[in-house]
């Protein structure tokens, strides 16, 4: 069993699903207790057993936004509700470092780009299945554990 922290802090505490002790996020070392990074008894680390999701899991720091793009149309998926403005400026760092900027400026204008965008809230963050790295359940804004997350679909 895996459990999945979104966007931890140095200090939070969780029970480890391996062996149950409470952990405490360490700044270097990761997810440890007292006794150190070891889990018992399957003898692997405590941070085998949790997943943590961060601004950086969606993606390097753009201007500020950290987002991925969708493999198989143009779309994009950022952590948190950045300005339309910010998030415009993400996609088209991001893109041209892709080298597809001529591509993207040939099928839409940045019009049909901030038209596109949605502001959501997931939950339920689990690990992914086949090539995705994780996958949540939307909900609504004051669902416990809700996280900000915004959907480009132009």
């Amino acid at each position: 069993m895996v459990n999945v922290v979104v966007d931890p802090k140095v200090g939070d505490k969780l029970d480890c699903p391996g062996c149950g002790e409470v952990l405490k996020l360490d700044e270097s070392d990761g997810w440890m207790n007292r006794n150190g990074l070891t889990c018992s008894p399957t003898n692997t680390t405590h941070s085998a057993h949790i997943r943590t999701i961060t601004p950086e899991t969606f993606g390097p720091d753009r201007y500020g936004v950290h987002l991925y793009s969708h493999e198989d149309d143009w779309g994009w998926t950022a952590f948190g509700h950045p300005h339309p403005r910010r998030l415009l400026a993400a996609i088209n760092r991001e893109v041209r470092e892709m080298g597809v900027g001529l591509d993207l400026r040939d099928a839409m204008m940045g019009r049909d780009i901030e038209d596109g965008i949605k502001r959501r809230w997931a939950h339920n963050f689990q690990p992914g299945r086949f090539d995705e790295e994780f996958t949540w359940d939307w909900c609504y804004s004051d669902t416990p554990g809700a996280v900000p997350i915004t959907v480009v679909n132009p």
